[in-house]
């Protein structure tokens, strides 16, 4: 006798492949949205704490748009440019009474 898959065989692992990409695929995008909130949270005390060491260094609290702490004016607070938020894309604010960042609560 030849060893060979059946087609029933085939439809029945196909069926069984589906039934787990049913299962599976909902819950790694439902994931990778709350991995983007977690970033954003992790991001947003990031730009706090560096907010506190400007105010450490320089005696003064930033500019709510953060634009003292950007190049060209200082590369040493956040080089690569104004931190956004990995979920919305949004420049990170600072609220002028508080200093704490704003928004992002999401």
């Amino acid at each position: 006798m030849r060893s060979a898959i059946s087609l029933i065989e085939l439809v029945a692992v196909i069926t069984i492949l589906a039934a787990v990409a049913a299962v599976v695929i909902p819950r790694v995008s439902i994931n990778s949205g709350d991995t983007k909130k977690n970033a954003c949270y992790v991001t947003k005390g990031n730009v706090e704490v560096q907010v506190q060491r400007f105010f450490r260094d320089q005696g003064r609290w930033p500019q709510s748009d953060l634009a003292d702490m950007l190049p060209p004016t200082t590369s040493e607070y956040f080089p690569d440019g104004a931190p956004t938020c990995p979920l919305t894309g949004q420049t990170y604010q600072l609220d002028p009474t508080t200093h704490h960042v704003l928004g992002h609560t999401h």
